[in-house]
């Protein structure tokens, strides 16, 4: 009989175990998906404001031209850096969001709950 509740037991604390894993496991693929948004909502957004910047380049101002060298569009550039730095805000709050959602514990409480504080 006793071997009995040592076999539930054991049981008891795989399946534990089992569904504390499968918790780690998504609380980690939240994580990395909150990385990985993050750094392509950037890449989009970079790029963006680099295709802008270059057509500002292209289409110079041909007025303001002084000894064969043209400035760049004012506005092209004024633009790209509106969009990179929307792009810059939207990416950290889609971050922050994403990284919430993956409810990793913060280690001081684990270390109360663990008593090694």
């Amino acid at each position: 009989m006793e071997d009995q509740k040592k076999i539930e037991a054991l049981i008891d604390l795989n399946n534990q175990l089992i569904v504390q894993t499968i918790a780690a496991s998504d609380r980690t693929t939240r994580a990395v998906r909150a990385f990985v948004r993050f750094l392509f909502i950037q890449l989009i957004a970079i790029t963006a404001a680099l295709i802008i910047n270059g057509a500002g380049i292209i289409f110079q101002d041909q007025s303001e031209c002084a000894f064969g060298i043209c400035p760049p569009n004012e506005g092209a550039q004024i633009f790209a850096v509106i969009v990179w730095l929307v792009g810059v805000f939207w990416s950290s709050i889609v971050g922050w969001d994403e990284l919430r959602e993956s409810d990793v514990p913060d280690i001081r409480a684990l270390e109360k709950i663990s008593g090694n504080s």
